[in-house]
């Protein structure tokens, strides 16, 4: 990608990111072209920006779901109350601007997904972003070393903790490599990953 379209889509301090993470890149992997090594950095930048997107606020979301469903039961009762012609035209007005479900129904979606927030996997106080982090920078390794990263514990000293130590550093992630590699770990072996 030119430079311009990186002025385009990037703030100054996502490019300030992305050239950091080339530079990492390209140092670990000189062998790669660059092309290659900026795709695999633009979506490591991605990765970092858009993975605090994943954190639950459980107790919130929870909260906020079921008042959803008590809401949409109301409403189902509102219009349950309607004289028939009145149901009827707004029922169907309803479906013709695209609303498929009742509002009951949509209650019960609200509270089945409200029964599920507390097993959702991520929450506010894991560093999410270091988590997904490690899940690409093993793909980028395993891609341009043609050989797996580390699917166990993660030696300090390896080849793949330095690679993810200056990758954190490049994106300013703020977590130490081998404690986001335990978290992953414990998300690989629930398979989300």
């Amino acid at each position: 990608m030119s430079e311009a379209w990186d002025e385009a889509l990037y703030s100054k301090a996502d490019q300030k990111k992305l050239a950091a993470v080339c530079a990492v890149l390209a140092d670990r992997f000189p062998g790669v072209s660059g092309a290659v090594l900026g795709v695999q950095g633009r979506q490591l930048l991605f990765t970092a920006e858009t993975a605090s997107d994943m954190v639950t606020r459980r107790a919130d979301d929870e909260k906020a779901l079921r008042k959803l469903a008590r809401v949409l039961n109301d409403a189902d009762a509102v219009i349950q109350g309607l004289s028939r012609f009145s149901r009827e035209a707004f029922l169907h007005r309803a479906y013709m601007e695209g609303m498929q479900c009742s509002f009951d129904h949509v209650a019960a979606i609200a509270t089945s997904v409200a029964d599920r927030v507390p097993e959702t996997p991520f929450h506010s106080r894991e560093n999410v972003r270091a988590i997904f982090l490690v899940e690409d920078a093993r793909r980028v390794w395993s891609t341009n070393t043609a050989k797996e990263a580390p699917p166990g514990g993660l030696n300090p000293e390896s080849p793949f903790a330095a690679f993810l130590t200056d990758l954190f550093a490049a994106l300013s992630v703020g977590s130490e490599p081998r404690s986001a590699f335990q978290a992953w770990q414990k998300y690989r072996d629930s398979g989300l990953f």
